[in-house]
């Protein structure tokens, strides 16, 4: 008698849990506010998901709540079938009939398409978004040179040292901004940290754990490995060279460093190039610089995290965008003498 009672109360629970539930679901189904008149104007940019879309709506005050915009345009197989656009709607509309006019389409949007090269940096990035009308030069850089500004937001960029700005980090892709974006340059930013975030996963990130390196690490490893490589095949034998020379505790000795102090990419350095006195000359300070060089592709991240097992020490470019690796330095001068003849 007593477990036919407890299966009654257990049901009568979960039945009131169920109703309760779908009362909640219905109601936020509801308008928001059913006798406002007034028109909200929605810009749905392209490639934005679901999540997103219930964000900016909830934004906006249009959606009471995100979950149940997401379970509902799930459930009725609406959540594929959204398109970018401007929408003009209200919160005096049902969750049903905003779902119905963001399938419908709204007004078109123009979208302006960049290509940001890997191995840019950022002054470069910033340069190149200029030159296409995007933004202001000087507004973008601002908003790079403060890491600690997006840490909240963006994990991946705890460890990167107080006082460091975002190189490395804006993830060279193609992307589309729209035309009537209000703020481009902050937009700009938080999409190319979007992409890094969704590059650098989790297994990678515990790859360099593996390694002994945090995330800053790993990335600036990767840009100069980005910066050396110019053959796809060279680029694990390159990492390889830089990993055997930390753990042998040699300097790392990269050109890309001394250019990235010089901002620019001289084929050769003089004595007094490498000889100047900054944290990111790794002529004449041992390990990693203390932030990245430029933004590395996931090839060179990869690369980084998953060296060729070999036991060079030395490479010297052949003039041909490939190098000759060698184990010695006798090896690696007789070399250089080759390559320069």
């Amino acid at each position: 008698m007593k477990k036919t009672v407890v299966v009654f109360i257990v049901a009568g629970a979960l039945a009131a849990g169920y109703f309760g539930f779908k009362g909640y679901v219905s109601q936020a189904k509801g308008p928001v506010d059913p006798s406002s008149d007034k028109v909200v104007e929605v810009e749905i940019p392209s490639g934005y998901a679901t999540p997103q879309i219930a964000s900016l709506l909830s934004e906006k005050g249009l959606i009471s709540d995100e979950k149940v915009f997401r379970l509902v345009s799930r459930v009725e197989g609406k959540d594929s079938g959204f398109k970018a656009g401007v929408y003009s709607l209200s919160k005096s509309m049902s969750l049903e009939e905003i779902l119905s006019s963001l399938t419908e389409g709204g007004m078109d949007i123009g979208v302006e398409t960049f290509t940001v090269p890997e191995g840019y940096e950022v002054r470069q990035i910033a340069d190149l978004l200029s030159e296409k009308g995007l933004v202001d030069r000087e507004k973008f850089v601002s908003l790079t040179r403060d890491a600690s500004a997006y840490k909240e937001s963006y994990s991946f960029l705890d460890s990167v040292p107080a006082g460091m700005g975002l190189e490395g980090y804006l993830y060279p892709s193609t992307y589309q901004v729209s035309e009537q974006e209000e703020n481009k340059e902050e937009a700009i930013v938080k999409m190319m940290l979007d992409e890094f975030g969704s590059v650098y996963t989790k297994e990678l990130e515990a790859k360099a754990e593996l390694l002994g390196l945090d995330t800053n690490e790993a990335i600036t490893l990767a840009s100069i490995v980005e910066r050396e490589a110019q053959v796809e095949s060279e680029r694990k034998t390159i990492s390889a060279v830089f990993h055997n020379r930390i753990r042998e505790q040699m300097n790392l000795q990269s050109c890309a460093t001394v250019q990235y102090i010089l901002e620019e990419r001289k084929p050769n350095l003089s004595y007094d190039d490498i000889a100047i006195e900054s944290p990111y000359n790794t002529y004449i300070h041992a390990g990693l610089p203390p932030a990245p060089i430029a933004s590395p592709g996931k090839a060179s991240i990869e690369a980084a995290l998953d060296p060729e097992k070999v036991d060079y020490l030395f490479f010297v470019a052949k003039g041909d965008g490939s190098h000759t690796f060698s184990m010695t330095y006798e090896e690696h001068l007789k070399a250089q003498n080759k390559n320069q003849n």
